[in-house]
């Protein structure tokens, strides 16, 4: 015996907490592995704009919470504002470009605010966007605030 206090109700009772730890354990890690990952964009076009990056923060996530995806990486714009005429230029959005095409990141969606928030890119441009994320990354762009739906249907 390692301790004369070891008793048979105590082995039990720590035998018993050490189960429910452990099983406590596993729940954790399975639920982490079946979420979804997803990232988050932000961006408004001044820093006077009503909509600030922690509005939009606050909705996606929210939004993430809701169908149970995990947002495992957050994109702005360098200065938390950008303009959305030239955001296929903007360093973070080309990074999050390239990080979705080159590295295996697991993400399955991009969510943003609205599309506008995308950027007020030609509609040509902003097509090519999303299907270059999608074909290259394996990601769809969810747009939260908009009847605007990325998922290929035609209008309903």
């Amino acid at each position: 015996m390692l301790d004369g206090d070891l008793t048979p109700e105590k082995t039990r009772r720590a035998l018993r907490l050490f189960c429910r730890a452990m099983i406590r354990l596993y729940l954790q890690d399975v639920t982490n592995k079946r979420m979804e990952k997803a990232w988050a964009f932000y961006r408004r076009s001044t820093d006077k704009q009503e909509l600030s990056i922690e509005d939009q923060r606050r909705e996606v996530r929210a939004y993430a919470q809701q169908r149970g995806w995990q947002i495992v990486r957050e994109f702005e714009p360098q200065r938390g504002y950008g303009s959305g005429l030239t955001i296929d230029r903007d360093p973070a959005f080309l990074e999050m470009s390239r990080v979705a095409e080159q590295e295996p990141h697991g993400a399955k969606y991009l969510i943003v605010y609205d599309v506008s928030r995308f950027g007020r890119l030609e509609p040509e441009d902003k097509i090519y966007w999303e299907r270059r994320f999608k074909k290259l990354g394996g990601i769809q762009i969810i747009y939260i605030k908009d009847e605007f739906r990325n998922d290929g249907s035609i209008g309903e």
